[in-house]
């Protein structure tokens, strides 16, 4: 089993974890030891690019207008001088 370790440092957690999770995601983690040295391969499936990009949810066409209804005269000075500021 090479997802276990006998090592004195550490939690000896780290691959095991690695595994658990590509496979919970229906992917692998491949190893090979080459001239003393180890690879380790994780392979995912490729998600499909409209699951990256969800379409925007939908907004009505015209909200209400309610920032001057809750705005204190503070607010509202700010708000105005901020857009003259910015032209």
């Amino acid at each position: 089993e090479p997802f276990v370790s006998g090592k004195s440092e550490g939690v000896g957690l780290g691959l095991a974890v690695v595994r658990q999770t590509a496979m919970q995601h229906q992917g692998s983690v491949m190893w090979e030891r080459i001239e003393g040295k180890t690879c380790f391969r994780i392979r995912l499936p490729k998600i499909p690019s409209r699951m990256l990009n969800p379409d925007p949810p939908e907004t009505p066409e015209s909200a209400p207008d309610d920032r001057e209804r809750f705005s204190s005269p503070l607010t509202a000075t700010h708000s105005s001088q901020a857009t003259e500021d910015l032209g």
